[in-house]
């Protein structure tokens, strides 16, 4: 039998961290379907909900059944107790806390309580912590405009390039090639899950295990159109958007996705109010109305899904692809689902849709199929009586958790000839793309092996001898990326999908079956050398190190992926199931590696070069796209075979040099880290400026180190836009032979254009950091000498069909259309599709010699370097890059903005895409330049705006999919805008716009009819986003790197907002409105609609025949609107802003020093362009800066200075009072004396002196190692490391009731270490005796199931066994449960047979509590016992294991607590610390009043102490009398308790 000794490694993860419930002792890519639902502005009455079961105390609810009165449904509802399963491993350095439920109702439930999370009371408003700037818009939910998240990756390979142009805060021009951002600005005008990457929200996701798999197949897409219907009202909460309403008033949105197998919920909210959206989330799943006059609209929503997904390559792709499946399989399915597919014959009103999407929900939606993840600050005890009494009413049809539909009987679904052939497809962008991919069984069983990540690991490597690197030299491709992305299209329960997606230059394609003979070889060579022990070691190490240091990811988004997790993995896996490799199994990875070959891999080529050819004649039904299917060229087959026979030009990776191994902590001075924003470093370097932060937070031994080359060249022509931009690909196309490894060891590069420059931004672990960033310098100064001609040409080209790619999105051409209206030097992305075509490798050279000759270097260092290292790295970039001297380039151009002329402007322009009818308005309305307390009210505005725009133009007149309001600040202008995506074949755009405008008047109505209590609900709700604190390096870096790009370095900027929001008054939100967003007489309106037509029925045959890519204007008359023809039209006609960007560091309005200076900004209806008066509005820039207050590192200190100390003392008073933590304020508070020395003395004293009358022991592993039965976690000889020795799941398994009812064995054949007849009580047994002799002992609580303390003498009733006891057994038949004492169990282990019942024949088990098993009942004491404990004495045990461990906190507050033990153990909870609570013991520090640790072996300590009390010589007697038998000790110990 094979050693699986990856066990140990896994159980010692399990108990070096807080587990939760741990029972056993022996002494101790998805597709994602978006469904963007905001809230309405009036906030809903929402009434308690009475609970099915009386609230109880937590120990109750651990045994007695939770009974559950019966709702009016056919489902069966469970009835019985809750079961608690194995606590997940987590990273060290994870402080968040876990618990396993099961509910009776067959639901699984993980629980996960955040320390991390703070809130702080409303209203008070007086601290700021960073989260990135907000900026509110409801359009979060449109981060993919195809309606499909791998839309996100660039067809092309590429990265995305961040911001290219920027609107202060920035509104970021939509990079050509880059497709994350999807049209939508950023920085200011972030979409909701922008925003919600900073905020500390606690969320819930409730997991589904069924999908689109599970479609009739009569009704393609009823999954999908049933997760849409869930949300759309309850019986208990019937009102359409009443959760969304709620969860938008207090910060919060929700979401939901469909896979092929899972559908997925998930919201989140402020922690105050996540018990109450908890009840009305609950409703949904219990009792959804599936009305049908909300089925109707949510019809038209899911065709305005698949209608905006239709131009997706990635979408048609997945969808051809499914077509290759055998007919009957469920991977055929049309799994978008649309207004046709959604209609039954015969069925004109809906009635028998509805019908069936009920009985769909009926036979599916059972708690016995779901997965719920709770994350929030409530402690588990907490969540747990809130998930128990709030979604046991969820009907079930089992009361344990049903199998997953099985597909298997189908059989495998691409065993078929069609999927092993040749396929040419015609894409919708221009890129040459060659896709192999092979179809293997799945691989769901195996991801504790990851066979698949290991091939993914060789096959996309790119550093040296790797087949990329390869491809790269010949010039036949550009990027490659290869494996499975684990979504349900890629991976599910009837198979797994291994992909290799090579782009390819014009040579490649010419050269397309060389290309692929080289993968061939390349995988042969794998074959060949077989799996490397070396290389998964390497792998496994990386991965491990990520995962000790992986940082917090937000809330929403970790539940979401943990319901998934938990129908696919092992509860202990839960977190690591995904991120980790454990095992090594060589044949495992053998099989897959030799499943990739020619006979049956599906080779699929796309190619904008078959769109004329005469061969793709194919259609596929759903996206109509063209495409033809046949054999592979038995040519093609023998060049193939050949090259394998020839000389391999790869080799396997060597090892990894950028492997981390210092993990050493950088100490900050105590002026540094009390510094909470980035300072100035000194330097007298000419054009040099460095902004340094130490890491005082986070403490991880991680760097992020950004560098901004500005220059004036960069940006001075539409060539030199289009050259800075190729260059930066170059550059990273260089380096990544060289620097690849880096990026597998963890370490991160970026390099991409930006406004007025090239940013460099490297990060990672800092140890080998210094080597990347060497080999970046070196390679950029090298970067004329080493780039060739053939691949400039190869990224020219790939650079102009970047751009022509760019042209096809409607809300791409919107904003590039938008910003070139605006903004006097954007270069539009038609300009630089021109000028690309001329450019010429000495172009290059010259430009990239020019630049490095003329930048000026601005530089952030954040994390764990000193500053002195921060400036010597710096420095060194900037010299090695200017080694001979650096040039002056001229001044930098400043940035300068049109005015929308009053009135209304209209550009409306015709979509490029001949057959796409998905169709933008974006109407802007633009106030002015701006000042905080204007862009305080406007985000107030746009907040107040979100839920009833969607609820008006997208749920009730169901215009499009996506519709939301936008804060804009473009380079200091202040505006906002409200877009819709529709399709022109359903509407018109001057409909939609006059729908805006409609809406518009209607929100006003809503404005005056609004309350000052009900805006001030909203603005606390902003203010208190915004003082979550950054939670994690990157979130950080991420919030103080804008402030440089924007030149305003404003790192203060969320406490001025702060200060900013709590003044604006309804009445000037009122005005403000009228006077910008309606058109009435005397109005300061300016409007600019923004419209992309899509092409319809009626103009199809429209398309570009030249290569000059054009845009073209569309009219109609209308009196109201001037419609422009010319992009360059206002630059012409328009005035023109002055600079508002200082470009100096100096912000550009003043901060008013008091409120009632801020009041004196008011706004005034005039005819100027203005229309504050700030008294600063007629400023010039430079009269402005010289007025202005200078943002130094003096004024951020003096911002936050003496405020700290009074928001602390305030926030532990309101604890103390609230939630009755701790003993309050500590400065405030008279320091109790206990003990006379904090020492054993002490205790001794304590005790002599009287006070100890009602002693409670605690004892673990500790007290039982000298009797010779070994702690579980000694790695050579502890009883997990007999598990090496069983063919488990997973280590666990051996302590789980439900495997070990069905193989007892290997249990029984590790407990004859448990057994044996040579175990006797060791001196620590003695001396608890010894204190129930004294009639001390109130109760002792072990976590052994050794029995020793019973054979000590100790008797039952002193006793609770927290996790069982081996000194009984008994019968596992519920029938029978006949009892065995523990001579008889013993003869039988030691027997080597399995322990059968003589009545029943059943198994017998040992008394001991395994995993999913409730706790004894006799644990229900300490509710009993510890109010009246007067002394707490601990004894060996390292208190992680729960609940066990915080029992210690349940003694009165002046209860003296001793630990006896080898080490400290239960310390302090440093978060609660900080609060100024007790929580864990405290042996150091001022504070400590009753805590004392003696520090050694268990029975020494003992001794000791019996000596220091005069107990000597009673308790030698007793060790050396012992006990002749257990009987009679139990005789004896009754005699003496009597």
């Amino acid at each position: 039998m094979k050693r699986n000794c990856f066990a140990i490694k896994a159980i010692l993860q399990l108990l070096n961290q807080p587990i939760k419930f741990f029972c056993m002792s022996a002494s101790s890519g998805k597709r994602k379907v978006k469904n963007p639902r905001i809230s309405k502005v009036s906030l809903p009455s929402v009434p308690s909900r009475p609970s099915l079961a009386k609230k109880r105390k937590f120990s109750a609810l651990m045994q007695s059944p939770v009974t559950m009165e019966k709702v009016g449904t056919e489902k069966k509802l469970c009835i019985g107790n809750v079961i608690y399963l194995p606590i997940p491993v987590k990273s060290q350095n994870d402080k968040k806390e876990y618990r396993v439920l099961q509910l009776p109702n067959g639901m699984r439930v993980l629980l996960i309580s955040d320390p991390n999370i703070t809130e702080t009371e409303l209203p008070e408003m007086d601290s700021s912590k960073g989260v990135d700037n907000m900026a509110y818009s409801s359009a979060g939910e449109e981060d993919s405009e195809d309606g499909s998240e791998e839309e996100d990756v660039d067809e092309e390979g590429e990265e995305e390039e961040e911001g290219s142009e920027s609107e202060s805060d920035e509104e970021s021009e939509m990079d050509p090639d880059s497709t994350e951002s999807n049209g939508v600005d950023s920085g200011s005008t972030r979409k909701s899950k922008q925003i919600k990457e900073g905020e500390r929200m606690a969320a819930a996701a409730l997991c589904v295990n069924i999908g689109s798999f599970s479609d009739p197949p009569d009704l393609p897409g009823l999954a999908h159109f049933l997760e849409h219907m869930v949300f759309m009202g309850s019986s208990k909460y019937p009102e359409e958007n009443a959760f969304d309403e709620f969860l938008k008033t207090y910060g919060g949105g929700s979401n939901a996705s469909t896979d092929y197998e899972t559908t997925t919920f998930e919201f989140e909210i402020h922690q105050r109010y996540f018990h109450q959206a908890l009840e009305i989330f609950a409703e949904f799943f219990a009792s959804p109305l599936l009305l049908p006059n909300s089925m109707k609209r949510e019809k038209e929503a899911i065709d305005s899904e698949f209608q905006m997904a239709l131009p997706s390559d990635s979408c048609r792709k997945q969808q051809l692809f499914a077509s290759l499946a055998k007919d009957g399989h469920p991977m055929t399915n049309f799994t978008w689902g649309n207004s046709s597919t959604l209609k039954l014959v015969g069925d004109p009103d809906g009635s028998e849709l509805n019908r069936r999407l009920r009985l769909f929900w009926q036979e599916n939606y059972t708690a016995d199929r779901m997965t719920l993840v709770l994350q929030s600050k409530h402690d588990l005890n907490q969540l747990e009586e809130w998930a128990i009494s709030i979604f046991q009413g969820i009907p079930s049809t089992n009361s344990q958790p049903a199998s997953p539909p099985s597909f298997k009987e189908l059989g495998f679904p691409f065993d078929t000839p069609r999927f092993k052939r040749l396929m040419k497809v015609v894409p919708v962008k221009d890129v040459h793309q060659v896709c192999l991919s092979w179809a293997l069984p799945s691989q769901l069983e195996n991801y504790r092996i990851k066979p698949l990540g290991y091939l993914s690991w060789l096959i996309g490597h790119e550093g040296r001898g790797s087949l990329l690197a390869y491809l790269r030299r010949k010039v036949w491709a550009l990027d490659l990326a290869s494996g499975n992305d684990e979504s349900g299209s890629d991976h599910n329960s009837t198979y797994a999908l291994f992909s290799i997606n090579i782009s390819l230059t014009e040579r490649g394609m010419s050269e397309i079956e060389q290309v692929i003979a080289a993968v061939f070889q390349y995988i042969n060579m794998l074959k060949n050398q077989g799996p490397e022990e070396r290389i998964w070691r390497e792998i496994q190490t990386i991965e491990d190190l990520s995962f000790r240091y992986v940082e917090d990811s937000p809330p929403v988004e970790n539940v979401e992926t943990l319901s998934e997790h938990m129908h696919k993995y092992a509860p202990i896996d839960y977190i690591t199931g995904d991120a980790l490799i454990f095992d090594y199994k060589r044949d495992i990875i053998s099989d897959c590696m030799n499943a990739l070959r020619m006979d049956n891999v599906n080779i699929m080529i796309l190619s904008k070069d078959f769109e004329n050819a005469d061969i793709c004649c194919d259609i596929e039904p759903w996206f109509q796209t063209r495409y033809e299917a046949k054999d592979i060229p038995d040519e093609w087959k023998q060049i193939w075979s050949q090259a394998l026979e020839g000389e391999l030009p790869f080799a396997l990776p060597e090892p990894n040099p950028f492997l981390a191994s210092d993990f050493s902590l950088y100490d900050p001075s105590s002026v540094a880290a009390s510094i909470s924003v980035p300072t100035k470093i000194h330097c007298t370097e000419e054009g040099f400026s460095l902004w340094y932060r130490p890491d005082s937070k986070f403490r991880i031994p991680k760097a992020v180190l950004n560098f901004y080359l500005v220059t004036p060249v960069s940006t001075d022509s539409a060539r030199n836009a289009v050259l800075l931009e190729i260059l930066a690909k170059i550059l990273k196309h260089q380096l990544m032979e060289r620097v690849y490894d880096a990026l597998v060891a963890q370490l991160e590069l970026t390099i991409h254009h930006y406004d007025r420059g090239l940013v460099i931004k490297v990060s990672g672990f800092n140890h080998k950091l210094h080597l990347l960033i060497s080999a970046i310098v070196e390679q950029f100064v090298r970067f004329e000498q080493d780039v060739g001609g053939e691949v400039f040409e190869a990224i020219r080209e790939q650079q102009e069909k970047a751009y022509r790619n760019f042209c096809i999105k409607p809300s791409k051409i919107i904003t590039d259309a938008r910003l070139t209206l605006l903004h006097t030097s954007h270069w539009s992305v038609l300009e630089k599709c021109e000028t690309v075509k001329d450019l010429t490798l000495e172009d290059l050279k010259l430009f990239s010699t020019r630049l490095k000759a003329s930048f000026n270097l601005e530089c952030l260092v954040q994390g764990n370097y000193s500053n002195e290292e921060a400036l010597e790295v710096a420095l060194s970039f900037k010299r090695n890059l200017q080694a001979n001297g650096r040039l002056s380039d001229g001044a930098l151009s400043p940035i300068r903005i049109c005015q929308v002329p009053l009135g209304n402007k209209c550009c409306r322009l015709a979509s490029f895409h001949p057959t796409d009818s998905n169709s933008v308005v974006v109407n802007y309305y633009q106030v002015g330049p701006t000042n905080m307390h204007q862009t305080a009210i406007m985000e107030i505005l746009v907040n107040l705006m979100e839920e009833p725009v969607f609820d008006t133009l997208r749920t009730r007149e169901q215009l499009g999919y996506n519709v939301y309001p936008t804060l804009r600040n473009t380079f200091g202008v202040l505006g906002f805008s409200i877009s819709v995506d529709f399709q022109a074949d359903k509407f018109r755009a001057s409909h939609v716009d006059d729908r805006i405008e409609a809406f518009l008047n209607q929100f006003n109505q809503n404005l005056e009819s609004m309350t000052e209590n009900e805006l001030q609900t909203r603005v606390q709700s902003l203010i208190k986003l915004k003082q979550v604190p950054d939670v994690s390096l990157d979130e950080e870096v991420s919030r103080n790197w804008n402030e440089i790009l924007s030149e305003e370095y404003l790192f203060d900027r969320l406490q001025q907002e702060i200060e900013h929001l709590p003044l604006v008054s309804l009445d000037e939100i009122r005005s403000f409105f009228q006077l910008y967003g309606l058109s009435l007489n005397g109005s300061q309106r300016r409007k600019l609609s923004m419209q992309v037509v899509g092409n319809d029925k009626k103009n199809v045959d429209h398309n570009q025949k030249d290569d000059k890519i054009k845009l073209r204007f569309l009219a109609e008359t209308d009196s109201s609107c001037s419609f422009i023809q010319d992009l360059n039209e206002l630059r012409q006609t328009s005035m023109i802003f002055p600079p508002l960007k200082t470009f100096s560091g100096l912000p550009p309005t003043e901060l008013p020093k008091c409120r009632k200076e801020l009041k004196a900004v008011n706004i005034k209806k005039s005819n100027g362009s203005w229309n504050m008066s700030d008294n600063n509005s007629n400023l010039t820039t430079k009269d402005k800066t010289a007025k202005g207050k200078v943002c130094t590192n003096d004024n951020h200190q003096r911002l936050s200075a003496g405020v700290e100390d009074k928001e602390m003392d305030n926030l532990r008073k309101w604890f103390s009072d609230k939630l009755a933590l701790g003993l309050g304020n500590r400065d405030l508070m008279e320091k109790p004396k206990v003990l006379q020395s904090l020492d054993l003395d002490g205790i001794v004293d304590y005790i002599k002196s009287g006070n100890a009358k009602n002693i409670i022991t605690m004892a673990g592993a500790g007290i039982s190692t000298s009797a010779g039965i070994p702690d579980f976690r000694s790695p050579s000889s502890g009883l997990y490391s007999k598990l090496c020795g069983f063919d488990l799941p997973y280590p666990e398994a051996i302590f789980e009731i439900e495997y070990f009812r069905k193989h007892p064995e290997p249990f029984f054949a590790m407990a004859k270490e448990l057994y044996p007849k040579t175990f006797e009580p060791t001196p620590c047994h003695y001396f608890l005796r010894l204190l129930h002799k004294k009639g001390l002992l109130l109760r002792h609580y072990t976590q052994n199931v050794d029995a020793l303390e019973r054979v000590a003498g100790i008797p039952a009733e002193k006793l609770v066994e927290a996790h069982g006891t081996l000194h009984t057994s008994r019968c596992i038949n519920p029938e029978c449960r006949k009892e065995y004492d523990r001579k008889w169990m013993t003869e039988k282990v030691l027997s080597d047979v399995v322990p059968r019942c003589e009545q029943c024949k059943a198994v017998v088990k040992p008394d001991a509590v395994f995993f999913g098993e409730p706790l004894p009942e006799r644990f229900r004491l300490v509710e009993e016992d510890f109010p009246n404990c007067d002394l707490l004495i601990i004894l060996g045990t390292s208190l992680v294991v729960q609940p066990f461990a915080s029992l210690v906190d349940r003694v009165p507050p002046r209860c003296p607590r001793l630990l006896i033990n080898f080490e400290e153990a239960g310390n302090e909870d440093p978060v609660m610390v900080v609060l100024g609570f007790s929580c864990g013991l405290q042996f150091h520090g001022a504070d400590n009043f009753r805590d004392v640790a003696w520090l050694g072996d268990c029975d020494e300590g003992c001794f000791l102490f019996a000596e220091k009390l005069g107990w000597k010589d009673e308790l030698n007697e007793l060790i050396e009398k012992g006990c002749e038998s257990q009987d009679s000790v139990e005789a004896g110990a009754a005699t003496e308790s009597t």
